[in-house]
């Protein structure tokens, strides 16, 4: 009995966590558009002399018009040269829910610890900033 028990918890407690897997959008609120991540590890190559990043910008709902975005990239005091914004504006076209977001890396010049901070500024009333990290990792 008792075992039969514990299988029956370990399923419900299964299910549970299955269950609050689901991520259509449930997971931001209503109007949001922002980064998808707040975080994210990435393993660069030490060997290469550029690798890109890419990151999406998404929005919970499709508008008829495009929406623009202001990218903004934290700089390091440690040293300016170690990444770079590709562009510094996104615009997520209408009918559509995401946008990429490309941060060029120089590997050879990233210092152990080096975290990249993005900022996404919507450039419409009454919208919110995003934010996400981005840690560098040799791999």
């Amino acid at each position: 009995m008792k075992r039969l028990f514990g299988q029956l918890l370990f399923l419900s407690l299964l299910l549970i966590t299955v269950s609050s897997c689901d991520n259509d959008n449930g997971n931001y609120p209503d109007n949001y558009v922002g980064f998808n991540k707040t975080f994210m590890d990435y393993r660069y190559d030490k060997s290469m002399s550029s690798e890109t990043i890419q990151t999406k910008i998404i929005a919970v709902d499709k508008k008829d018009e495009d929406r623009k975005l202001k990218i903004t990239l934290s700089k390091t005091p440690i040293g300016n040269d170690m990444f770079v914004l590709e562009t510094s504006e996104v615009v997520i076209p209408a009918g559509k829910k995401e946008a990429k977001v490309n941060v060029k890396i120089y590997p050879a010049k990233v210092q152990k610890g080096v975290y990249i901070h993005l900022t996404s500024t919507p450039q419409w009333k009454n919208a919110e900033t995003s934010q996400m990290s981005i840690q560098l990792t040799p791999k």
